[in-house]
């Protein structure tokens, strides 16, 4: 019968793994026995015979019953005469089934005849005296009278019988039986111990000693286990926990001995186990700074649940992740995160966006691991290219201007690319109502025109700056408009600012004259007009060249 370890009083807990004895090939799992033995008590197992056995003692005595006969030595002729049959018990033991037997002549008739116990049964001439029982050390008489008819002697014969006492003692014989019972699941997760209940039996009527229980893989023993003694009826519960190192299908047996008998119970099961597998999915080809989406997918092709799954995202130092998991660690330049499950058969997408921060080639990595050694990883390899962009900005001033005023206007070009830019020209050009009267760094002014020297290379994330100043030369709205054109990137880029000049002088109901535009501008205009613009350092070439524009007031 089970017992719990606390409710058994002198129980100690046994533990112990043994490896294959004598096997070279590694066994595809372990096994360990949990049993709960009884403490060895003093004497042996066996019985041991010696000249005193122990046991009930029966005693035989052989009957000492004894039987005479008392009456007269002659008789006379037709006349009765009076014989006494004496039967005693010598003995201190009842004597049990006396038969007494006498025999007589044909020719002498029994008379009258009384026993003291028993009856007489048979016929003259052959009577017998049975007496059942004679209690030890009594007395018992048969009285019988004779008759003689004829005038010859004879002889009175009596014998006597008595059945031998019999020595009769019943044994028992003690039969021991060897039976074991074995459950458990028929399938395990791998990493995982699996507890089997054995059950070792002893269904006979006899005890059985030193039991052995061996646990065998194939033809490993895995596990072994001695039990003392195992009374009869009795039952002892092992524990077998079963730590399968290999997936697929396993069969154990447990095999018990004593002495000659033997019991064996097999099982099978299978062992299951997830199988990882990552897919990292994006863009091939990217431009430098830009943010793009990616995928990482975690798959479970194997037969088992995965849980706990650590998905880890390794990017290169000019990637870095911007957005898509829910609060991801972050390991160096990349990520991760846990999946909590992955069912069998299960694909989860995990989106998120990345950005590309240089050019060049550039190679991503995912590794999804299990903490019982389970892993699968995946690489990706993105080209970024690189490629230059330039904007144009100009700033005029704020507000009105009064008309002998200096305007200054602020042109920047910037490059927000990934790569240089080359050979930059900028071109500013006032109606024919504004005159440029300075300019910042090497320039040429023509018919209203304001040719910037070019410049040859612009890196990334840089800008240029130039400044025009010019005056009105009435009142009115006038126009101030550049242009740039590169060669690398091929861009023609134009932006338009108006700005408003009053003259103080004038009545304010006259109405201020409208700008000509730049088809006014180069009338007339053959020669700087400042003295203090720059010398030309270089020999401009004009080409006409229709641009789009964008104006921005």
């Amino acid at each position: 019968m089970a017992h719990s370890v606390r409710s058994i009083v002198g129980c100690v807990m046994v533990l112990l793994a043994v490896n294959a004895a004598g096997a070279g090939d590694a066994s595809p799992l372990s096994a360990t026995l949990r049993v709960l033995v009884p403490s060895p008590v003093d004497g042996p197992v066996a019985t041991r015979v010696d000249s005193k056995p122990e046991g009930s003692q029966v005693v035989s005595d052989l009957p000492q019953v004894r039987v005479s006969t008392a009456g007269p030595e002659s008789l006379v002729l037709n006349e009765p005469a009076k014989y006494v049959i004496s039967l005693d018990n010598l003995g201190e033991h009842v004597a049990s089934k006396i038969n007494v037997r006498c025999v007589l002549p044909a020719w002498v008739e029994l008379g009258e005849h009384v026993a003291s116990t028993g009856k007489l049964v048979g016929t003259h001439p052959d009577i017998v005296w049975q007496v059942d029982k004679i209690a030890g050390r009594a007395h018992q008489e048969l009285l019988l009278n004779l008759v003689p008819r004829e005038g010859k002697a004879f002889e009175l014969k009596v014998d006597i019988s008595v059945e031998p006492s019999n020595v009769n003692k019943k044994i028992s014989v003690m039969q021991p039986k060897l039976d074991l019972s074995l459950v458990g699941p028929a399938a395990v997760s791998y990493g995982k111990s699996s507890v089997w209940k054995l059950n070792v039996l002893n269904p006979g009527t006899g005890e059985l000693g030193d039991v052995e229980v061996d646990v065998f893989a194939g033809d490993s023993k895995v596990a072994s286990q001695m039990l003392p003694r195992l009374a009869a009826g009795g039952e002892q519960p092992i524990d077998l926990e079963i730590n399968p190192t290999e997936v697929g299908s396993h069969s154990i047996r447990v095999v018990a001995k004593s002495g000659r008998l033997s019991a064996v119970a097999d099982a099978s099961f299978v062992v299951r186990r997830g199988r990882l597998a990552v897919d990292l999915q994006g863009v091939r080809r990217d431009f430098a700074g830009a943010t793009s989406q990616y995928a990482v997918k975690v798959i479970n092709e194997g037969d088992d649940v995965i849980q706990n799954v650590l998905l880890t995202l390794d990017l290169p130092v000019d990637m870095e992740y911007v957005s898509g998991i829910e609060k991801p660690s972050l390991r160096g330049s990349g990520i991760s995160w846990v999946v909590n499950r992955v069912a069998v058969g299960e694909q989860l997408e995990f989106p998120l966006m990345l950005a590309v921060k240089k050019g060049g080639q550039h190679e991503l990595q995912v590794t999804a691991s299990t903490m019982d050694r389970m892993s699968a990883t995946d690489r990706f390899s993105v080209e970024a290219i690189t490629a230059p962009d330039i904007k144009l900005e100009v700033t005029d001033p704020v507000g009105p201007r009064r008309v002998d005023s200096v305007a200054e206007y602020v042109i920047r070009v910037l490059n927000h690319g990934t790569d240089t830019a080359r050979d930059i020209s900028v071109i500013a050009v006032c109606d024919s109502n504004l005159e440029p009267v300075d300019v910042s760094g090497s320039a040429a002014l023509r018919d209203g025109k304001v040719y910037f020297k070019p410049v040859e290379t612009l890196e990334p994330n840089h800008k240029i700056t130039f400044k025009v100043q010019a005056k009105a030369k009435k009142s009115g709205s006038h126009d101030f408009r550049v242009i740039v054109k590169s060669v690398v990137p091929e861009t023609r880029l134009a932006v338009q600012e108006t700005t408003r000049f009053f003259d103080m002088n004038q009545a304010e109901s006259q109405e201020p004259a409208q700008g000509g535009g730049d088809d006014k501008v180069a009338a007339g205009r053959d020669n700087p007009r400042s003295s203090l613009l720059q010398p030309l350092s270089f020999e401009p070439q004009f080409r006409a060249v229709k641009l789009p524009t964008k104006t921005r007031r």
